[in-house]
């Protein structure tokens, strides 16, 4: 007996670069540098909505991803029900879209870096995080991950041999 496979239903809030305009010219679904792209074309997850105060964007995601776009994260929440947000607004907004979304009910949010434009909003969002039960993982730059800085160290040194392409 086929039984059907789940598909996260995800949203981006904040259709900027890293939402979705560093790739949106990109016809390469293996080339993914924003949220928009990588839920869009990982089989586990069905890009259901994006949101953005700016218009144009709105149109450019429902141009490319088949899919509705809301000026209001609340526009979003009244018409869908989602397993996972993406927020991806300027640092400044992190927490007032962080509450917003928390206030929706959902467990799970990618929240772009860095977590707050203050500390105080940052311990905010973790209380709240941990209060309500939401899984909270932050997007951040791994450089200087122990991994990444043997891995930079070993391509130095010719170990894995001579770098045609970095993505």
């Amino acid at each position: 007996m086929k039984t059907e496979s789940y598909q996260f239903k995800a949203a981006v809030i904040g259709l900027g670069q890293i939402g979705m305009g560093y790739d949106y010219q990109s016809q390469n679904s293996r080339f993914r540098t924003t949220h928009c792209s990588a839920y869009h074309y990982h089989s586990d997850f069905e890009l259901i909505a994006g949101v953005d105060p700016n218009a144009a964007l709105i149109r450019a995601f429902e141009k490319k991803y088949a899919s509705p776009g809301y000026k209001t994260v609340e526009q979003l929440f009244e018409k869908h029900a989602l397993d996972v947000v993406s927020i991806c607004v300027p640092t400044d907004y992190h927490y007032s879209t962080f509450k917003k979304v928390a206030e929706s009910g959902i467990h799970n949010i990618l929240l772009e870096k860095p977590i707050a434009a203050i500390l105080q909003e940052a311990k905010k969002i973790a209380k709240i995080a941990e209060k309500k039960k939401i899984r909270l993982l932050i997007n951040y730059i791994r450089r200087f991950d122990p991994g990444i800085l043997q891995l930079k160290a070993d391509i130095e040194k010719g170990e894995w041999g001579e770098i045609e392409k970095v993505s």
